[in-house]
């Protein structure tokens, strides 16, 4: 006959056992916890490189596109320049460097930008005498 002790040593038993199997579940949950937790840091990483890799990306194409903006600008003055040189000889009869020149010494006697004066022989067909005086705006016919 069994005072009960028994029953409390089978008890007893069975709580340690359960104890021992939850501790070693918990032990697992852990270990997959941390091997998870790894995972997010290592992709938050991921992610914080991939976010600043995008910021980089970001500046470089708008130096890109401000590079093209400049180099469409040059080539558009380039050009108009260009022309108001051509003029420049076909007016005056005189070969392309003479031309330039001209175009170049009015520029700097009147202080306007070479491409702004470019412009108007280009629009009006008015040509500089290239001995303007300084203050002087107007190009010669």
């Amino acid at each position: 006959m069994s005072d009960g002790w028994d029953e409390l040593r089978a008890g007893a038993a069975r709580n340690r056992r359960w104890a021992g199997e939850a501790r070693a579940r918990a032990d697992e949950a852990r270990t997959r916890s941390q091997a998870e937790g790894a995972r997010w840091a290592e992709a938050e990483i991921n992610a914080a490189g991939a976010t600043a890799r995008l910021a980089l990306l970001r500046e470089e194409l708008e130096r890109a596109r401000q590079r093209i903006a400049n180099l469409e600008l040059a080539l558009q003055t380039n050009r108009r320049i260009a022309m108001a040189v051509g003029i420049i000889m076909a007016r005056r009869c005189v070969p392309e460097d003479e031309a330039f020149d001209v175009l170049r010494m009015t520029s700097q006697q009147t202080h306007r930008k070479l491409r702004e004066l470019a412009d108007e022989v280009v629009y009006t067909g008015a040509v500089p005498d290239g001995t303007a005086a300084p203050g002087a705006g107007t190009p010669q016919p």
